[in-house]
């Protein structure tokens, strides 16, 4: 049975026909791949290494072309340099589907090997009881097959109608070790049919086997334990202690003008606001409104400023910078969108009055016909303040996936 492959564009059976012309590029993907025919027959994804390859290079070049175009058409609203930065998105988006797609089998062993060796131990034990009670050995692994194992009782079912079909027991139980990941599961049927094949009671190697599972699923136990122990450590410091003592470190560093100041006069953040307030929802105003919320900066007496809309006409919006007893301070005409009222309202040295970056994306009419102006309000401190944010996020989120990864399988 073919599965479905994760970002595919397409139904698999027609992804599979479409990429046959592929299958030419493809030819070596066993050779560059050498463990990617195993994962593909122990997943049952239900291709080969040729068909998969094939798939692998026009998921590639799909989504490579996709967002190149994508990004490419968003971004030429915003910069005259679009070409170059889309197209590296797009080859950044393409190399990363071909990662996942090149994982994507070893990701489904993994997740079935967990699946098998989750009821392994009670699958075997329930035989073992079977066998011992004079049930033979093919009754015992129809009831197993019959019952409430999950994976386990599925690849008993295949291996029941193999043997159902004619084939003998040693043949579908190698054939149902094959085909599973899974090393304890095969351990136990490679000793089963080797008994078999020496004529020797199944039984007590059964016995052996389930007694030899039991003590290494509670050296498991006790190794995860040991782990959980380390990893909860650095978890608590990198997810609990750092964050709040960084957050609260940058909010002091913040208060001081120079930090702030310095943070935002870097180009890069800057260039990167800039390019985040054309695509943010700003915020609207009509003639008269004030636009609070302005910080003054030292070389004002450390008031609080506010922007008054003083006239909207047109394309044509005047702007006045008051003081808090509502002087004003400075007016300056902004014609068009794409202005920055930070970099209209300055100081004679050329430094600017106030912290935030307020441009303006838009000057039009409302639903209601009023004149009105779009403002988008943007601080390169506020990028790197929510920034390093996320990134705490996700080292939060990838040390419960660590924490997780590491869980042996064979303790369900």
């Amino acid at each position: 049975m073919v599965k479905i492959i994760p970002f595919a564009p397409m139904p698999t059976y027609v992804l599979k026909t479409m990429t046959l012309p592929l299958k030419r590029l493809s030819a070596n993907t066993g050779k560059i791949f050498p463990n990617l025919k195993q994962e593909l027959e122990q997943s049952e994804l239900g291709f080969d290494e040729k068909e998969y390859g094939a798939i692998i290079i026009f998921l590639v070049l799909f989504y490579t072309v996709f967002f190149s175009c994508l990004i490419s058409l968003l971004l030429s609203r915003i910069t005259p340099d679009f070409l170059p930065l889309g197209i590296g998105i797009g080859l950044f988006m393409g190399l990363m589907m071909f990662f996942q797609a090149i994982m994507y089998p070893k990701i489904l062993v993994r997740k079935k090997v967990r699946n098998l060796e989750k009821s392994l131990v009670f699958a075997l034990r329930a035989i073992l009881v079977q066998l011992k009670s004079g049930v033979s050995l093919f009754d015992s692994m129809t009831m197993v097959a019959r019952g409430d194992y999950g994976a386990i009782s599925v690849e008993f079912k295949k291996a029941i109608d193999a043997i159902s079909t004619g084939t003998p027991e040693q043949d579908a139980l190698q054939d149902m070790s094959d085909r599973n990941p899974s090393p304890y599961l095969r351990k136990a049927l490679w000793q089963i049919v080797n008994g078999m094949n020496a004529g020797a009671d199944i039984s007590d190697i059964l016995a052996e086997t389930v007694s030899s599972m039991i003590r290494e699923q509670r050296l498991a136990i006790n190794r995860y334990g040991s782990q959980l122990r380390v990893l909860s450590l650095m978890y608590m410091m990198i997810g609990v202690i750092m964050p709040a003592l960084g957050v609260t470190l940058l909010i002091i560093l913040f208060t001081f003008p120079m930090v702030g100041e310095a943070i935002a006069e870097m180009p890069a953040l800057n260039d990167f606001s800039e390019m985040l307030q054309n695509v943010l929802p700003g915020e609207t105003y009509v003639q008269g409104d004030y636009i609070l919320g302005i910080g003054g900066r030292q070389e004002y007496s450390g008031k609080e400023l506010s922007i008054k809309v003083e006239r909207l006409e047109g394309k044509k919006a005047v702007f006045e910078l008051k003081n808090p007893e509502d002087k004003t301070i400075q007016a300056e005409s902004i014609y068009g969108s794409g202005s920055n009222l930070r970099d209209y309202f300055a100081t004679s040295d050329g430094r600017t009055m106030f912290g935030e970056s307020l441009k303006i994306k838009s000057i039009g009419k409302n639903i209601f016909g009023q004149p009105q102006v779009e403002i988008t309000r943007l601080e390169p401190t506020h990028i790197v303040f929510w920034g390093l944010l996320g990134l705490i996020a996700v080292m939060e989120f990838m040390y419960i996936g660590v924490i997780k990864s590491r869980r042996p399988s064979i303790i369900g």
